[in-house]
Protein backbone atom coordinates (compact mmCIF):
# COMPACT_ATOMS: atom_id res chain seq x y z
CA UNK A 1 0.00 0.00 0.00
CA UNK A 2 2.96 2.28 1.28
CA UNK A 3 4.64 1.73 -2.40
CA UNK A 4 1.08 2.10 -4.23
CA UNK A 5 0.87 5.62 -2.21
CA UNK A 6 4.63 7.20 -2.98
CA UNK A 7 3.99 6.03 -6.71
CA UNK A 8 0.74 8.04 -7.04
CA UNK A 9 2.55 10.77 -5.15
CA UNK A 10 5.51 11.14 -7.69
CA UNK A 11 2.79 10.54 -10.86
CA UNK A 12 0.83 13.21 -9.56
CA UNK A 13 4.00 15.28 -8.90
CA UNK A 14 4.93 14.74 -12.35
CA UNK A 15 2.20 15.52 -14.18
CA UNK A 16 1.29 18.54 -11.91
CA UNK A 17 4.28 20.69 -13.96
CA UNK A 18 2.33 20.06 -17.23
CA UNK A 19 -0.79 21.62 -15.91
CA UNK A 20 1.18 24.51 -14.85
CA UNK A 21 2.76 25.24 -17.93
CA UNK A 22 -0.41 25.48 -19.72
CA UNK A 23 -1.59 28.02 -16.78
CA UNK A 24 1.57 29.74 -16.56
CA UNK A 25 1.76 30.54 -20.50
CA UNK A 26 -1.68 32.14 -20.46
CA UNK A 27 -0.25 34.10 -17.45
CA UNK A 28 3.01 34.89 -19.59
CA UNK A 29 0.91 35.48 -22.61
CA UNK A 30 -1.47 38.10 -20.53
CA UNK A 31 1.76 40.18 -18.65
CA UNK A 32 3.38 40.41 -22.77
CA UNK A 33 0.18 42.29 -23.72
CA UNK A 34 -0.22 44.02 -20.67
CA UNK A 35 3.61 45.20 -21.15
CA UNK A 36 2.93 45.78 -24.43
CA UNK A 37 -0.20 48.17 -23.71
CA UNK A 38 1.73 49.76 -21.06
CA UNK A 39 4.34 50.54 -23.82
CA UNK A 40 1.89 52.11 -26.23
CA UNK A 41 0.22 53.82 -23.60
CA UNK A 42 3.71 55.91 -22.13
CA UNK A 43 4.12 56.47 -26.13
CA UNK A 44 0.91 57.89 -26.78
CA UNK A 45 1.10 60.01 -23.91
CA UNK A 46 4.87 61.45 -25.32
CA UNK A 47 3.74 62.13 -28.48
CA UNK A 48 0.29 63.74 -27.79
CA UNK A 49 2.58 66.70 -25.42
CA UNK A 50 0.95 65.05 -22.45
CA UNK A 51 4.52 64.32 -20.81
CA UNK A 52 7.60 66.12 -21.89
CA UNK A 53 10.02 62.88 -22.09
CA UNK A 54 10.08 62.74 -25.76
CA UNK A 55 14.12 61.12 -25.22
CA UNK A 56 12.18 57.69 -23.72
CA UNK A 57 10.33 57.27 -27.05
CA UNK A 58 12.86 55.11 -28.07
CA UNK A 59 13.36 52.94 -25.00
CA UNK A 60 9.40 52.01 -25.71
CA UNK A 61 10.18 51.50 -29.13
CA UNK A 62 12.80 49.10 -28.33
CA UNK A 63 10.90 47.03 -25.98
CA UNK A 64 7.85 46.86 -28.14
CA UNK A 65 10.24 45.52 -30.99
CA UNK A 66 11.55 42.76 -28.43
CA UNK A 67 7.59 42.53 -27.01
CA UNK A 68 6.63 41.95 -30.21
CA UNK A 69 9.02 38.45 -30.55
CA UNK A 70 7.61 37.40 -27.27
CA UNK A 71 4.08 37.93 -27.96
CA UNK A 72 5.11 35.60 -31.04
CA UNK A 73 5.50 32.52 -28.69
CA UNK A 74 2.82 33.60 -26.37
CA UNK A 75 0.14 31.19 -27.74
CA UNK A 76 1.66 27.36 -27.52
CA UNK A 77 -0.86 24.40 -28.14
CA UNK A 78 -2.62 23.72 -24.89
CA UNK A 79 -2.77 27.76 -23.89
CA UNK A 80 -6.51 28.10 -25.30
CA UNK A 81 -8.74 27.20 -22.48
CA UNK A 82 -9.68 29.18 -19.23
CA UNK A 83 -9.60 32.94 -18.42
CA UNK A 84 -8.07 34.19 -21.77
CA UNK A 85 -9.42 36.64 -24.90
CA UNK A 86 -7.62 34.37 -27.51
CA UNK A 87 -9.82 33.08 -30.28
CA UNK A 88 -9.55 29.37 -31.13
CA UNK A 89 -9.10 31.06 -34.23
CA UNK A 90 -5.34 31.20 -33.23
CA UNK A 91 -4.93 27.94 -33.11
CA UNK A 92 -7.52 26.81 -35.91
CA UNK A 93 -5.83 29.03 -38.50
CA UNK A 94 -2.27 29.02 -37.21
CA UNK A 95 -0.66 30.42 -40.93
CA UNK A 96 -3.34 33.42 -40.67
CA UNK A 97 -2.44 34.15 -37.05
CA UNK A 98 1.29 33.59 -38.10
CA UNK A 99 1.34 36.12 -40.94
CA UNK A 100 -0.76 38.70 -38.62
CA UNK A 101 1.77 38.23 -36.13
CA UNK A 102 4.53 38.64 -38.62
CA UNK A 103 3.10 42.13 -39.99
CA UNK A 104 3.30 43.17 -35.97
CA UNK A 105 6.35 42.42 -35.51
CA UNK A 106 7.40 44.25 -38.49
CA UNK A 107 5.86 47.39 -37.90
CA UNK A 108 7.28 46.96 -34.22
CA UNK A 109 10.59 46.93 -35.36
CA UNK A 110 9.64 49.82 -38.10
CA UNK A 111 9.09 51.79 -34.57
CA UNK A 112 11.73 51.10 -33.11
CA UNK A 113 14.38 52.52 -36.26
CA UNK A 114 11.95 55.72 -36.86
CA UNK A 115 12.53 56.46 -32.98
CA UNK A 116 15.90 56.12 -33.34
CA UNK A 117 15.88 58.85 -35.24
CA UNK A 118 14.45 61.43 -32.94
CA UNK A 119 11.88 62.74 -34.91
CA UNK A 120 8.98 63.02 -32.68
CA UNK A 121 6.21 63.35 -35.56
CA UNK A 122 7.47 60.39 -37.69
CA UNK A 123 7.61 58.37 -34.37
CA UNK A 124 3.98 59.47 -33.66
CA UNK A 125 2.97 58.50 -37.34
CA UNK A 126 4.46 54.58 -36.89
CA UNK A 127 2.67 54.17 -34.12
CA UNK A 128 -0.10 54.97 -35.64
CA UNK A 129 0.46 52.09 -37.98
CA UNK A 130 1.84 49.40 -35.41
CA UNK A 131 -1.66 50.48 -33.82
CA UNK A 132 -3.67 49.50 -36.75
CA UNK A 133 -1.42 46.03 -36.98
CA UNK A 134 -2.85 45.59 -33.01
CA UNK A 135 -6.18 46.66 -33.60
CA UNK A 136 -6.63 44.02 -37.15
CA UNK A 137 -5.13 41.35 -34.67
CA UNK A 138 -7.69 42.04 -32.12
CA UNK A 139 -10.69 42.32 -34.16
CA UNK A 140 -9.69 38.99 -36.00
CA UNK A 141 -8.18 36.44 -32.83
CA UNK A 142 -9.58 38.05 -29.90
CA UNK A 143 -12.93 37.91 -28.18
CA UNK A 144 -14.61 41.10 -27.26
CA UNK A 145 -15.99 41.56 -24.04
CA UNK A 146 -18.43 44.26 -23.24
CA UNK A 147 -17.65 45.18 -19.11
Amino acid sequence: MIRFLTLSLALAVMAAPAAADDEGAIEHRKAVYQAIGGHMKAMAAIVKGKVAHTGDLTHHARAMAHLSQASGRAFPEGSDFGETDAKALIWEKPADFAAAMKRFQGEAANLADVAAKGDVRLTAGQIGELGKTCKNCHDTFREEHTH
